[in-house]
């Protein structure tokens, strides 16, 4: 459980980086975004997703600035601005399946410590794909605005594989669906 807690901790501080409340998971995919979004292959093939059509992998030099410190996602998708991110990290740390629940608490528990103002829209355990995922959905404090963050969950090769979409408060009622959309398109091969 340490293992889990310290994974948790550096997590939160990585996505942290980035610039109606449902205790249950949801049981359908959500309604698709009015986004285009195209079929990505992560992860040596391991992995495909969707991302938003026109998203570029973000520059080393750009994500130094934007994830400061040394854990920042392996793999980040952005638009020309760098306001809208989807983001994956592979961590080296293992976990099972059944481990998953108890991180989305650890999770939720350590971003309602570093920001109680948080807005929550969601958290929880679901199956995508045949895949158990977990999810924490909430809008946190940042300098200038506030950030939505969508983060998803799950084993991929016996450890985690994060993955989280971010944009500003004001985009987010564009892009909500279209990152429910892209969490619901996971699938692990």
């Amino acid at each position: 459980m340490k293992k889990v807690i310290a994974l948790i901790v550096m997590c939160v501080f990585v996505l942290l980086g980035c610039a109606e409340k449902e205790t249950s998971a949801p049981s359908t995919p959500p309604p698709k975004g009015n986004k285009q979004l195209e079929q990505k292959q992560i992860l040596d093939n391991k992995v495909s997703v969707l991302v938003p059509k026109g998203f570029e992998i973000m520059s080393e030099e750009m994500a130094a600035t934007k994830y400061p410190g040394g854990n920042r996602p392996t793999l980040i998708f952005t638009d020309e601005d760098a306001s809208i991110n989807v983001a994956f990290n592979h961590l080296p740390t293992p976990i099972s399946e059944e481990e998953l629940e108890k991180f989305v608490a650890a999770t939720k528990k350590q971003f309602e410590q570093l920001h109680p103002t948080a807005t929550w829209y969601g958290d929880g355990v679901t199956t995508i794909n045949n895949k158990t995922v977990g999810y924490v959905e909430l809008l946190t404090p940042a300098i200038d605005t506030n950030v939505y963050n969508l983060m998803f969950m799950t084993e991929v090769d016996g450890r985690i594989l994060l993955g989280t979409f971010n944009c500003t408060e004001e985009q987010m009622e564009e892009w909500r669906l279209s990152a429910k959309e892209i969490m619901h398109s996971l699938q692990v091969k």
